[in-house]
Parts: C-alpha cells; structure tokens; sequence
C-alpha cells in the first residue's frame, strides 16, 4: 500500500501538472497555431469550467473502457462467427449479433 502511493502520488501530481500546462490561455493549447479560439481561461470561466473538467475525465477513462471492451470482444468463441457466416449473415449483421448473442449467454 505504502509503495503504491509513492508511485501514484507523484504520478498524478505529473498529470495535474500536465494539464494545467496544457489549459493555460497563454502558454498551453491555445499558443498553438491554428489554435487560437481555445487562448481562453477554460478553467477560469464559469461557462467553459465544467465542459473542461468533463473533456479532461472523459480523456482519463476512455481508454479503460476501450479495452475492456476490446477484452470482452476478444472472448467471443469463433464458433459463433462461422456458425452466422454459415447462416448466411453479411458482416456487419454477423458482428452486431453474435456480440448480441454472446453477451447473453452468460446470463
């Protein structure tokens, strides 16, 4: 427990760091060129505040859920897909429902 926090403690600090570098109207994203219409304090604003924390968490777990959901699809036997290709299905039907179908056997 100790050794974890010693590695996550600095490691988050690192990413707030990051962030507010990255949200800083006159340093971060916005003195990028062709970024200009984001040279605004999008912390600082009331309007933009909480559109920028949503973007910031959304960023954080995406990446969790992508692989989890990448995991889940590679468990699928491919049984289930040649028993749709045999049946005849194109591959966008044989993908949605054997997904479908593969979920709902653990039931």
């Amino acid at each position: 427990m100790v050794v974890s926090r010693l590695v996550q403690t600095p490691i988050a600090m690192a990413l707030g760091l990051t962030w507010q570098a990255l949200l800083d109207p006159s340093f971060g994203i916005g003195s990028t060129p062709g970024l200009h219409w984001l040279a605004k304090p999008l912390l600082g604003s009331p309007e933009l505040a909480l559109y920028t924390v949503i973007f910031v968490i959304a960023w954080q777990f995406l990446p969790l859920h992508a692989l989890l959901y990448q995991a889940g699809i590679r468990q699928i036997p491919t049984a289930l897909y040649e028993a749709a290709a045999l049946d005849g299905t194109g591959p966008v039907t044989q993908s949605g429902f054997t997904r479908m179908d593969s979920r709902q056997e653990g039931r």
